[in-house]
């Protein structure tokens, strides 16, 4: 069910078509209006009042009394939408199944997924607050994000995403929201927020919402590495009978820089940040420089393997982010020779 901005309500369910109630009569949208016999996820009214609707066959928008299929530009049809959000200047927002949140504006798609800094999951409902932040239910919990680093991601102004996940530790007693109906959460009158899940309703006030700022530290706490076995004269391992290879471990504080011999691989680099509160959200991305270009985001992963290595300088460098997205960019490096 859906109100616009007239008062009508838009119905849909059980695979029979829409249906429109301005008060007084009901209208029936069939497949000879554009609407088949599928049941619709969610509906939405954009900034000129159309009414938009997505199934599990793609978008569909109002125009002229009859619904017309929103496709991409190169005339594919947007599947997995689970939920939608229009903005006052005529954007539309998606969020879907796979492909992490997407937005048309003028006939032009946009997508912010997990390589413009989301999580990578499922989105089932947007929720506006009157903070300026958007909170998305989703397989990892309620993610929250501002609405104004959404827009500069989309526009490519912004470098990444910055968000926080709410789950089990912040007061949810389930992961499991309501997807593919609408209305799955809504806002009151007095800006608190509700969301529909597997075991009830969970409530939030947005104006309560206190975020941890605190960046952690981040260290390297101590490297693993192999060395094959040498061989005697004879040409035997030295290393003794079904051990081909010796473990090496080194702990920290480390020589500025580390000296690996030759002939060292299978490298571990573990690592660590101290956040305490909620440890299990902290997320950490790394490099090798030398090697990467870039950073690579690990989630919540605590060692780097690394495994042949050619003879070079190397430069290992990990930065971190608390609880709640707040990152600390230095982070920790180890610098090393093969």
């Amino acid at each position: 069910m859906f109100e616009d901005s007239r008062g009508w309500v838009w119905i849909s369910g059980g695979g029979a078509g829409v249906s429109a109630f301005d008060g007084k009569d009901f209208r029936c949208f069939g497949e000879q209006l554009g609407v088949a016999r599928r049941a619709v996820f969610c509906f939405a009214e954009d900034a000129r009042g159309a009414i938009w609707f997505s199934d599990e066959a793609g978008v569909c928008r109002l125009e002229q009394e009859r619904f017309v299929e929103v496709r991409t530009a190169d005339n594919k049809s947007v599947k997995g939408i689970t939920c939608l959000k229009t903005d006052p200047d005529g954007t539309v927002w998606m969020g879907s199944l796979g492909r992490g949140l997407l937005r048309w504006r003028d006939g032009q798609w946009t997508t912010l997924d997990q390589q413009a800094g989301l999580p990578r999951t499922a989105l089932y409902s947007i929720l506006e607050d009157n903070e300026g932040f958007w909170w998305l239910t989703s397989d990892l919990g309620i993610v929250r994000v501002a609405r104004t680093n959404l827009q500069a991601a989309a526009d490519g102004k912004a470098r990444s995403l910055e968000w926080q996940a709410l789950d089990r530790s912040d007061g949810l007693s389930s992961l499991a929201f309501a997807a593919q109906r609408q209305p799955a959460c809504a806002r009151d009158s007095g800006g608190r927020l509700w969301f529909a899940t597997g075991k009830g309703l969970a409530m939030i006030d947005p104006k309560e919402f206190r975020l941890n700022t605190a960046p952690p530290d981040v260290h390297v706490e101590s490297v693993v590495y192999r060395l094959p076995a040498r061989k005697s004269g004879s040409g035997r391992s030295t290393a003794g009978a079904g051990n081909a290879e010796t473990e090496v471990r080194m702990n920290a504080p480390f020589a500025a820089p580390l000296g690996l011999p030759a002939g060292s691989h299978r490298l571990e680099i573990h690592y660590t940040a101290t956040c305490f509160s909620a440890p299990e959200k902290v997320r950490f991305q790394v490099k090798l420089e030398g090697q990467d270009a870039g950073w690579h985001d690990v989630a919540g992963e605590r060692v780097a393997q690394l495994y042949e290595l050619p003879s070079a300088v190397y430069t290992f460098r990990v930065r971190a982010a608390n609880n709640d997205g707040v990152w600390n960019e230095v982070g920790a490096s180890l610098a090393f020779v093969v």
